[in-house]
C-alpha cells in the first residue's frame, strides 16, 4: 500500500479518535432519567465508530499490508455513517479520498 493511502487511513482514525472524545462528553447524566435515551444513542455511535477502526492501526502496521481488506473496511463504515450521517456530511471515504490524493486537511474540517 501507498504511503499516501496509509497516511490517509491513519488521518481517518486520528479523527475517529476525536469524534469519539467530542461524543463521549454528552454522555451520562446518569442522575436524570429523561437523558437515558440520548446517551444510548450516543453509546451506540461511540461503540459503531470504534467497530469500524478497531483493527486499522493493527493492519497499517503489520509488515503485509495488502492483507487489508479495504473493501470489507469500506462497507462498514458504510453501515456506520447510513446510520449516524444519513446526509453524509461528514463522509469519511470523501474526507479518505482527499487525504489519498494529497490535500492537506485538518483532523475535523
Amino acid at each position: 500500500m501507498e504511503d499516501n493511502k496509509k497516511d490517509a487511513y491513519l488521518h481517518l482514525m486520528y479523527r475517529a479518535f476525536v469524534e469519539i472524545r467530542n461524543i463521549s462528553t454528552n454522555v451520562f447524566i446518569w442522575y436524570n432519567p429523561t437523558t437515558w435515551n440520548r446517551n444510548k444513542i450516543f453509546l451506540r455511535r461511540i461503540n459503531r465508530l470504534a467497530n469500524v477502526m478497531h483493527n486499522l492501526p493493527f493492519d497499517l502496521k503489520t509488515d503485509n499490508i495488502n492483507e487489508f481488506d479495504q473493501n470489507s473496511f469500506w462497507k462498514t463504515m458504510a453501515i456506520f455513517e447510513k446510520e449516524f450521517y444519513p446526509d453524509n456530511i461528514k463522509s469519511y471515504e470523501n474526507l479518505f479520498n482527499k487525504l489519498e490524493n494529497g490535500e492537506k486537511r485538518k483532523i475535523l474540517d
